[in-house]
C-alpha cells in the first residue's frame, strides 16, 4: 500500500521537518544569535526525533508493504553510502 502525504502522521513530520528548517533559517539570519535559539532548535529536534522513532516509524511500517519498505532501505542504504567522510582524524576511535 501507497502512504499518502494526506495521511496525518506524515503531515505531521513534513509540518515538523519545515519548522526544523525555518529555526535555522532563523539563527543563521539573526544577528543576535542566542542561547535560547540554539536550545529550542535541539529541544526540536528531539521531540521530532522521538515522534519519528516512537510513532512515525512504527505507523510506516504497519501501513507500507514489504516491497515498499524494502525500496525504501536500498534507497537510504544507497544514499549512505555516497557520502564520504571529510574527517581527518577519527575522533570516535
Amino acid at each position: 500500500m501507497f502512504i499518502s502525504r494526506d495521511d496525518t502522521l506524515v503531515k505531521q513530520a513534513l509540518a515538523e521537518h519545515k519548522q526544523l528548517q525555518e529555526q535555522v533559517v532563523l539563527i543563521l539570519d539573526k544577528s543576535n544569535k542566542g542561547i535560547s535559539e540554539l536550545q529550542k532548535l535541539a529541544d526540536m529536534i528531539t521531540d521530532h526525533t522521538r515522534f519519528e522513532e516512537r510513532i512515525l516509524f512504527p505507523h510506516l511500517e504497519k501501513t507500507l508493504s514489504d516491497i515498499e519498505l524494502e525500496r525504501i532501505g536500498q534507497s537510504l542504504y544507497n544514499a549512505g553510502h555516497s557520502l564520504q567522510d571529510a574527517y581527518a582524524d577519527q575522533f570516535w576511535l
